[in-house]
């Protein structure tokens, strides 16, 4: 959010003095101070080749292709990659939020979902990686 905001007052410049100034991030930053960005501006935006962000939100299948990619360099099964997407990403949220304890009200804040039936929807159960290592990390 912090480079978005920059890239909003004063473009690229802004993101490249930001950059230089900061101390490296080496906790989570969720609960600090926020900066404010443009009401109804996207956050997770287009990057040009040159490196200047866009005015435009990240394509679905931008994010889709990211997921895949990571999931390819981190040694996810063929068959496995098939089945992610962005929708997997707030499944695993959800379920693991779930498993850690977190009520659905909570959740249902941290994901924007209307209703508790919402994100029952996505806690994923039955989901091909129980059993595996990410249920122990404790997200």
């Amino acid at each position: 959010m912090q480079v978005v905001a920059a890239f909003d007052v004063g473009g690229r410049p802004s993101v490249i003095r930001l950059l230089r100034k900061r101390e490296p991030f080496d906790a989570h930053v969720c609960r600090g101070g926020v900066p404010r960005t443009a009401a109804r501006e996207p956050l997770l935006r287009a990057i040009a080749k040159n490196g200047n962000l866009g005015d435009t939100a990240l394509s679905v299948a931008s994010i889709h292709q990211t997921i895949r990619r990571r999931a390819t360099q981190a040694g996810f099964d063929p068959t496995a990659l098939a089945k992610l997407s962005g929708h997997s990403l707030r499944a695993g949220f959800v379920t693991q939020g779930t498993r850690n304890g977190a009520d659905g009200s909570s959740i249902a804040r941290q994901t924007g979902h209307a209703s508790l039936d919402s994100v029952e929807v996505y806690r994923r159960e039955h989901a091909y990686l129980i059993g595996n290592a990410v249920i122990n990390i404790g997200l």
